[in-house]
């Protein structure tokens, strides 16, 4: 099943995205947004040193047949699933790196988990 995608859906993926950013507190991320047809339903390519990305909503999601779907919630689940990318990026980018430093490893690691504290303790 072939579903064609939306300016509207790509503008609610946007906000699902910027609503994601910032409770997960990546506020020191510039995030660009594209959509145009790619693999996958969306794609993070990321420059870490730079602090920014770019988040691609596919134009055309490729679903096996007779899946039921409710798009609004596809799109809020894909976007925080790239921003979640986005929050683990440093432990990719320090585990990509020859120079690997288990401290600077730990102290992103703590970070995150500094994030999920703060949303866990407001939830719970």
């Amino acid at each position: 099943m072939i579903i064609t995608l939306s300016k509207k859906d790509f503008k609610k993926f946007v906000k699902y995205c910027e609503y994601w950013k910032k409770v997960l507190n990546l506020l020191n991320w510039k995030i660009y947004y594209s959509f145009s047809s790619i693999e996958h339903l969306a794609q993070v390519e990321i420059n870490y040193s730079g602090r920014n990305a770019t988040i691609t909503l596919s134009t055309v999601w490729e679903m096996p047949d007779n899946t039921l779907i409710n798009i609004e919630e596809e799109l809020e689940r894909t976007a925080l699933h790239e921003i979640l990318e986005l929050l683990l990026s440093p432990l990719e980018y320090l585990a990509s790196d020859r120079k690997w430093d288990a401290e600077e490893y730990r102290r992103n690691m703590h970070e995150i988990i500094r994030v999920f504290e703060n949303i866990l303790e407001k939830k719970y």
